[in-house]
């Protein structure tokens, strides 16, 4: 029990390290976007991520976590291992296939501003969070913070870069995040040497339906968590205006610094839960 208990704590301090550091990031990054960004850009800026937020785990049916869940029992054994990261990588480059081309037919006809950097941002983000799923899978949360910290790193460097020297604005934000979630996707697929667990000859039908079944229920959880978090920026976009959303979502970062503490304690919860849930001490652990 007692390491059970030691593991829970060590990951947990893992992952907020990792999650720590980007909200660190965001925080320095503040007076950069006030200086070089109007209210109304910035206001911009963040609709756009909280729709982006929005359609990543409806995009994705949450094939992440399944893959997680599915990899937490098989660590031991690495042809199951392949089996599972080549079903999750087939099955959600599928939809994300799906995606990309309605999107763009869509955006054909319905001008959507900055709509392809918006689906570039989509694509890039389930790419990344899919591979740091699989390093909590893998049980490597070391990992998993790494690429969380690379990637709020590199998106304020090129934050950085994009608006202080090429004065890009609200495109040079949106470019930020698009690189610096592939940056973080291709540096997690070779520390985890992932290309070794990728075998097409292991496709299987029947767990894509299995994969599937678990993580398509999760989709409503996650809508629901944007709805209360996020719903209220378009309201005051719309009765507003962009201007009053930048001012709001600068002052959000504050309380949301505070509610992510709790989001560290639940992301190394899960893993241990899923880990322990059929041990003979199961109820005194929970």
């Amino acid at each position: 029990m007692s390491n059970k208990n030691t593991d829970l704590a060590k990951n947990t301090i893992i992952i907020a390290f990792g999650g720590l550091s980007a909200q660190m990031v965001a925080f320095l990054l503040l007076p950069l976007y006030t200086a070089y960004l109007s209210t109304r850009a910035y206001g911009t800026v963040d609709l756009i991520i909280a729709y982006i937020t929005l359609l990543t785990p409806v995009v994705t049916v949450e094939l992440a976590m399944a893959g997680f869940r599915f990899l937490v029992t098989v660590r031991e054994e690495k042809e199951q291992k392949v089996k599972v990261i080549t079903n999750v990588l087939i099955a959600s480059g599928r939809i994300l296939a799906i995606f990309v081309i309605l999107s763009v037919i869509a955006l054909r006809y319905i001008h959507i501003p900055y709509g392809y950097l918006a689906l570039l941002s989509i694509v890039a983000g389930s790419i990344s969070g899919v591979f740091m799923q699989f390093g909590r899978g893998f049980g490597r949360n070391k990992i998993f913070a790494i690429g969380g910290m690379v990637t709020g790193i590199t998106a304020a460097a090129l934050t950085v870069l994009f608006l202080v020297v090429f004065h890009m604005g609200v495109k040079g934000v949106l470019v930020a995040g698009i690189l610096a979630n592939i940056f973080s996707a291709l540096l997690i697929f070779f520390i985890l040497g992932l290309h070794h667990y990728i075998n097409f000859k292991q496709r299987d039908k029947e767990m894509q339906k299995e994969l599937l079944r678990y993580s398509w229920p999760l989709v409503p959880n996650g809508v629901s968590w944007w709805v209360i978090n996020a719903a209220d920026r378009t309201i005051i976009a719309i009765f507003l205006g962009l201007s009053s959303n930048g001012i709001y979502a600068i002052a959000y970062k504050f309380p949301t610094a505070f509610s992510s503490v709790a989001s560290f304690f639940n992301l190394s919860w899960t893993e241990s839960a899923a880990m322990h849930i059929n041990g003979r001490d199961k109820d005194k652990f929970f």
